[in-house]
């Protein structure tokens, strides 16, 4: 027990709240509630508790991100259902919670930084391993599910997944760049093999915003090549690579191109009014269309947060009856903050998203701009942070390589 008692301290408290908000991502949302609340606790129950809202209010890049919060709680004043709106407000605490708890940490630099994304890295690579094995003894079944639009059998959802591996493939090559280990030199190797696994266990599992995740990502990366690199010959080469290589994936990979059908004949389904209601894709383009019109029709101040599902349903029962009583939302994040809080609002969601970039010159930093656009990426195929496990993985890593890159305080 003294033992335990002598690291159970303000620092390691505060990593404990961060392994179990990882593995929570992954494994359950009981571990990522438990983090959530540990990493606030453990700044607000410190002696110097007042000085940590000073330092959030000094910080303006994470005071932006607490704005995301502040932002749907105004919509609670012109939102008839007040129930749904305390719902999302509940979800929403993270953009406060994290925020604030990592800067209570007094400790937290690259290296520690690069000691928690590197346990989730093999998290993530030993999850990937884990379904890809179950799906080989399981070929046949797994291939024509996904003519269904179904996917890999996972622990937590495939789009939140297929985004963080896309983080993962991020952090992979940063670690192989850096030469990074823990033990033995050994591990740089490992690790660059392992990374190259995830490009392919993506592309195996072929969830759409993962992927499109991952060429934005690479694009980002090859133009910033193209541009800083004086060998443009390599560049355009490494160019001519990725498309010839995506052209492949296609051809060769029968999940995703049972996917990529599916997806079009999904579109094609719902301009022809067939199956609506049994189809992921029509379903998801109703839901844009009633985003779209929802904010045409209240443009300046939305419907409200906690309206936001009624205002869409009763669009369907107009407009498509026979998508009603789904529960479909925007599957845009962007039209979801629109049709909810208005054009002012998505304005004001777009400038607390960027602002953390010019808070500290974090644009300079590559994995810092990866991170981002993964996400940015995905919101325009999902309503990505009206999740719990969405919220925390837009949350948690960008918040911690900022903590990180402040240095200790």
């Amino acid at each position: 027990m003294q033992t335990f008692l002598k690291y159970l301290n303000h620092q390691n408290t505060g990593l404990l709240a961060l392994a179990l908000a990882m593995f929570g991502m992954i494994y359950g949302k009981a571990f990522l509630s438990i983090g959530t609340i540990l990493l606030f606790a453990h700044g607000l129950l410190h002696p110097d508790w007042k000085k940590h809202f000073q330092l959030l209010w000094k910080h303006k890049g994470f005071l932006a991100i607490v704005s995301i919060f502040l932002l749907y709680g105004l919509t609670g004043f012109w939102s008839d259902n007040t129930d749904y709106w305390i719902g999302r407000m509940r979800m929403k605490l993270p953009f406060v919670a994290v925020p604030f708890g990592m800067l209570a940490m007094k400790d937290f630099d690259r290296n520690l930084f690069d000691k928690v994304m590197y346990g989730f890295f093999w998290l993530v690579v030993l999850t990937s391993i884990g379904s890809l094995v179950y799906s080989f003894w399981n070929f046949e079944y797994i291939t024509e599910s996904y003519k269904k639009g179904q996917v890999l059998p996972l622990p937590t959802h495939h789009i939140r997944f297929s985004l963080m591996v896309v983080f993962c493939i991020c952090f992979g090559f940063y670690f192989y760049g850096k030469k990074y280990f823990l033990k033995s030199k050994k591990e740089v190797t490992v690790t660059l093999a392992m990374t190259i696994f995830l490009v392919l266990f993506l592309h195996v599992l072929a969830v759409r915003s993962g992927l499109l995740a991952l060429y934005a990502v690479a694009a980002f990366y090859l133009l910033r090549y193209l541009f800083l690199e004086s060998n443009k010959i390599l560049a355009v080469g490494f160019v001519a690579v990725f498309f010839v290589g995506t052209f492949a994936a296609y051809k060769n990979i029968p999940t995703l191109k049972n996917k990529i059908d599916y997806t079009f004949f999904s579109v094609d389904s719902f301009y022809k009014n067939k199956k609506l209601r049994d189809l992921s894709d029509s379903r998801r383009i109703g839901s844009l269309m009633a985003g779209y019109e929802l904010t045409r029709e209240f443009p300046y101040k939305g419907v409200g947060f906690g309206d936001l599902i009624d205002k869409s349903n009763e669009w369907m029962a107009n407009n498509y009856p026979v998508l009603e009583g789904l529960g479909l939302m925007p599957h845009n994040q962007y039209l979801f903050v629109s049709a909810g809080a208005g054009l002012i609002g998505l304005i004001w969601f777009l400038g607390a998203s960027f602002l953390p970039f010019f808070y500290n010159k974090n644009w300079t930093d590559p994995l810092f701009v990866a991170l981002n656009i993964t996400v940015f990426s995905s919101y325009l195929v999902e309503h990505t942070i009206e999740t719990q496990v969405g919220i925390a993985i837009y949350v948690f890593p960008v918040v911690m390589m900022m903590r990180a890159r402040i240095g200790e305080r």
